[in-house]
């Protein structure tokens, strides 16, 4: 997943409904990786919960919902 398509996914939100909340950005963001902060204060990227693909698409690989990507 690429940001340009999770911002595409806020742009249509925006179209559609003109303002948006914290709940749609979460949704159109839903498979970016996240940055987190390990104990150590080293940054990693956790892959996102609902790992895999909406509408139609294939997924690489997939591991556990809270494995270090």
């Amino acid at each position: 997943m690429t940001h340009i398509e999770a911002l595409h996914r806020v742009a249509d939100m925006l179209l559609d409904k003109e303002t948006i909340g914290q709940d749609d950005l979460a949704e159109a963001f839903y498979d970016v990786p996240k940055w987190e902060h390990t104990e150590s204060g080293a940054l990693r990227i956790r892959a996102p919960k609902s790992f895999g693909v909406r509408e139609g698409g294939m997924v690489a690989a997939q591991g556990p919902d809270d494995a270090p990507v």
